[in-house]
């Protein structure tokens, strides 16, 4: 793209030697340093009028020599004129300028400038919440949202802001719009569809009759309160035997109500596994559209399954809360504070809470870092026991389950183990992602995640942009 500078204007104090083909100008003392680095387009036309495609004529500045230009005639297909002195000359917005700037704005992810946070009036006593005033960036323009005061939400129900640019009778005017689903529910697409020309400002999560509290509204931050209405039901005969991979799955409730608009789910096996699945519909015997975000194998009558909701710096597709930049490095995190143990000696999924779903937008594909870390990794097994550790990402749009990182510890002593940090890096088209991570012990006793010195510590799980 050409560069560009504000001001850039002068009056011409030398004209062409030829005034209707020559290539070099001269203008007014010390203004030379008004104009952008070349090359730049600039319009030259008579003094008192306004440029015309009679009157005026752009040309391609290539070269400055302290005032003096060095110019191509009839750039971007203008006609040439007779340049005079006293002209004025100056980089003016032209069609190859918005040409150029168009596509650089039209792949620029809309984010939140400043202000636009939301609190509960009163938590835990009224529905009512309120937003401060701020700015939002669109398509690389700033548009001032106003303060909204006591805004009543719906009763049990998550629901989500968004700001868009609107159109026909309110073109260029942000409108704040409000998409309320079941608690629990998975999460709405953005009012226009795509990142680039909406902006997820949060989540309110509210209860029969209040916001409970103030983390009941989630703006992005990695270790918020996720909202979380546990359900859990049980496999039903009609599917004993059937493969995770099946579209539908038969259960019976046993806890809670499953939510009829979708939503997430860990599944324990009798013989072990651990799976993780996503639904986008149920009724309170039928999960619908089951696609499975980690493990493999069959299901049978009375396995378990405990419903979830993965929310931080993302909504439960994978749509940013409250970006803050056009170029957002954490694009989905996930966290877990208490101790996870299994006493399986096969590759087992963690708790289906420890998934990051995140969003590649649409463009070119993008490098994406996935880190891991614990403050411990142990087993009570004998010295030099095995442990292994999988970063992994699955339940994509683009392309089939790829491992992205791994570890492989030994114990140094019996019962023994330590911090652990490992990353990795892929490469990834446009599309819906799900990052997770896989642990196992290669010999028989309890593997212990989490816990250091008697006390639960943070395992996080982090997906960046490179």
């Amino acid at each position: 793209m050409d560069n560009v500078a504000n001001f850039a204007q002068s009056t011409v104090a030398t004209a062409p030697s030829t005034p209707t083909a020559g290539t070099t100008l001269t203008v007014q003392t010390g203004d030379g340093a008004l104009f952008p680095p070349v090359p730049f387009n600039a319009t030259v036309w008579p003094a008192g009028t306004q440029p015309t495609k009679a009157n005026a004529e752009i040309v391609r500045v290539n070269l400055i020599t302290s005032d003096t230009l060095t110019i191509i005639r009839q750039a971007e297909f203008s006609t040439n004129i007779s340049i005079a002195v006293g002209m004025n000359i100056a980089q003016n917005i032209t069609a190859a300028l918005l040409t150029q700037a168009a596509p650089a704005l039209a792949s620029t992810v809309g984010y939140v400038l400043s202000g636009c946070v939301w609190t509960a009036d009163s938590p835990g006593s009224t529905l009512n919440g309120s937003m401060t005033s701020g700015q939002v960036v669109i398509g690389g323009v700033a548009y001032t949202i106003p303060i909204i005061t006591a805004h009543a939400f719906a009763a049990s129900q998550d629901t989500y802001i968004d700001v868009y640019i609107g159109t026909f009778a309110n073109s260029g005017v942000p409108q704040v719009v409000y998409t309320a689903v079941p608690n629990n529910t998975l999460a709405p697409a953005l009012t226009t569809g795509n990142a680039l020309t909406c902006v997820r400002l949060g989540v309110v999560v509210s209860g029969a009759s209040s916001i409970a509290a103030a983390t009941s509204i989630i703006q992005g931050s990695p270790l918020g309160v996720s909202p979380t209405t546990p359900w859990q039901a049980t496999v039903a005969v009609a599917s004993n035997g059937a493969n995770i991979t099946a579209s539908t799955l038969t259960v019976a409730t046993t806890v809670g109500t499953i939510p009829t608009g979708g939503g997430y789910a860990t599944l324990g096996h009798s013989a072990g596994q651990t799976y993780t699945i996503k639904f986008t519909s149920a009724t309170s015997t039928v999960l619908s559209g089951v696609t499975v975000i980690n493990g493999t194998g069959t299901v049978s009558t009375s396995d378990v399954l405990v419903g979830f909701f993965p929310m931080h710096v993302t909504d439960g597709i994978g749509n940013l809360l409250y970006p803050t930049s056009p170029s957002p490095s954490l694009i989905g995190f996930a966290a877990i504070k208490s101790a996870i143990t299994s006493t399986l000696t096969t590759l087992q999924p963690m708790p289906a809470q420890f998934v990051a779903p995140f969003i590649i937008p649409v463009g070119q594909q993008r490098t994406v870092e996935i880190t891991f870390h614990t403050n411990r990794f142990s087993a009570s097994g004998a010295a030099g026991t095995g442990l292994l550790a999988i970063v992994y990402i699955g339940n994509s749009v683009s392309s089939p389950t790829a491992t992205v990182a791994d570890a492989h510890p030994l114990l140094p002593v019996a019962s023994d183990g330590g911090y652990i940090e490992m990353s990795g890096l892929v490469q990834l088209p446009a599309g819906t992602y799900f990052a997770t991570v896989a642990v196992q012990q290669n010999a028989a006793g309890t593997l212990t995640i989490g816990v250091t010195g008697g006390a639960t510590a943070w395992t996080t799980l982090r997906v960046e942009l490179v």
